[in-house]
């Protein structure tokens, strides 16, 4: 499998004020949405390890770990709280590819 093919996620906390976002866009159900810990719920974002690059080259602090958790890390709050946004303007989770048009990539 190339990099180009590898699945990963970016992992979005949430918490009472987000969770009431996700009720009133009807997507407390959906699968991306998972029981964490403490009451915490977590929203895993798709993205590919390409658009990921991408992401690293706005926010070089990220880190993309393809070894273990498969995920995008230390992203900045601004950067998740915008991709929370989009899901919720979107209904969905699919807003990788509009998140980095807005960065200009």
């Amino acid at each position: 499998m190339s990099n180009g093919d590898v699945k990963l996620t970016i992992s979005l906390w949430v918490g009472p004020e987000r969770e009431e976002a996700l009720k009133k866009a009807n997507m407390l159900e959906i699968p991306e949405l998972q029981e964490a810990f403490a009451g915490l719920k977590r929203l895993r974002v798709p993205i590919t390890y390409e658009q990921a690059q991408k992401l690293k080259e706005v926010y070089p602090s990220a880190k993309i770990d393809t070894s273990s958790t498969q995920t995008v890390e230390l992203l900045p709050r601004e950067c998740l709280d915008k991709i929370f946004a989009m899901v919720i303007e979107k209904k969905s989770v699919n807003v990788i590819p509009d998140l980095l048009k807005s960065l200009g990539k």
